[in-house]
């Protein structure tokens, strides 16, 4: 399998993400293999930053995406329920990330608002605020799609899986907006849903 890369490839491999919750004495195990295949820029930025980079890195036997070109670096793990990323930005300006122009786009192409870290499940439909980057550092965060938030009434506020069986073979994608000296370069970053495997486990 190769990446796919601006007017480049070179190898990626497959990341196994374990999610595990217990239920009386079975335990279930769901195990996503997904892969960062290619991300979108605008042209102008295209031109403009050149070459881009996807590659995998192992961190304790987990495997992530990493997404490098002159602008930033963005390395992404993926769980059940959100995206986890580290951005770091290359550049000598603040970057800003734009929340409230960010997306999901599902596996069926729907695009749905997304929160993150910071935001609380009952404020998921009003404005956030943006993050910044200063020049040379770098930020933490997670996104989940609003819609998939919702408030049990024994469990209290939770949210559904971005992932499912019925998604496997299809592509799932993230929009996020980052504007640097007020010019906004919207990447959108895709990623192959291989397979998704659920397994009862007995705990006895």
């Amino acid at each position: 399998m190769k990446e796919i890369i601006l007017g480049k490839s070179k190898p990626v491999h497959i990341a196994y993400i374990l999610f595990m919750f217990m239920i009386g004495c079975t335990t279930t195990v769901v195990r996503y293999n997904l892969s960062l295949t290619d991300v979108e820029r605008p042209a102008d930025t295209a031109r403009r930053y050149g070459e881009t980079i996807i590659d995998q890195v192992l961190e304790n036997d987990t495997t992530k995406y990493k997404f490098t070109d002159s602008l930033i670096e963005i390395l992404f793990l993926t769980n059940y329920k959100q995206f986890e990323f580290i951005l770091t930005n290359k550049t000598s300006h603040s970057i800003k990330i734009i929340w409230d122009e960010a997306a999901f786009i599902d596996g069926d192409g729907i695009s749905k608002r997304v929160i993150h870290s910071g935001i609380k499940y009952n404020e998921r439909s009003a404005p956030q605020p943006v993050s910044v980057v200063a020049k040379g550092s770098s930020i933490s965060d997670l996104l989940c799609p609003a819609d998939n938030v919702y408030l049990d009434s024994y469990f209290g506020w939770m949210a559904n899986p971005i992932i499912t069986e019925a998604d496997i073979g299809k592509t799932v994608q993230l929009l996020l907006p980052f504007e640097i000296e007020g010019v906004v370069n919207e990447y959108l970053f895709r990623f192959k849903i291989n397979n998704v495997t659920v397994e009862q486990i007995n705990t006895y």
